[in-house]
């Protein structure tokens, strides 16, 4: 699949299918794919991102697991891996130790009142 698109595209890798979706309908700018869960950013699994641009968008809670994962990935899989602080920024104490992830950040957002468009324009500039 990833052959078929522009490989000029980044990468949004996140951990669940339902980031991965909350992603997608928030906005086409990025290819968004997704781990299946924590365990699963793995070497093997990241191989067909040889090349590639990708941004790492981790669950809290899981930020330093997951750069040191990205650096050890990077090198062996040979793509460029960026660590997003995005949820780290914006989540509570509470929040972090519920493993808040963009799902809910999108859904908070969207309770707030906001805007698709201002919380898309929010997203893509911060990743």
């Amino acid at each position: 699949l990833l052959r078929r698109l522009d490989a000029t595209r980044t990468i949004v890798l996140v951990e669940s299918y339902k980031n991965a979706h909350f992603v997608r309908c928030l906005t086409r700018q990025f290819v968004v794919l997704s781990t299946d869960c924590k365990g699963g950013f793995t070497s093997e699994r990241c191989k067909p991102l040889k090349g590639r641009n990708v941004i790492v968008l981790p669950d809290c809670g899981a930020f330093d697991d997951w750069a040191r994962k990205a650096y050890y990935i990077s090198r062996e899989v040979d793509c460029s891996m960026r660590m997003s602080t995005f949820l780290e920024e914006r989540a509570t104490e509470e929040q972090k130790g519920e493993g808040h992830d963009i799902a809910d950040w999108i859904q908070d957002q969207i309770l707030f009142g906001r805007s698709l468009v201002d919380i898309e324009n929010e997203f893509i500039d911060a990743v």
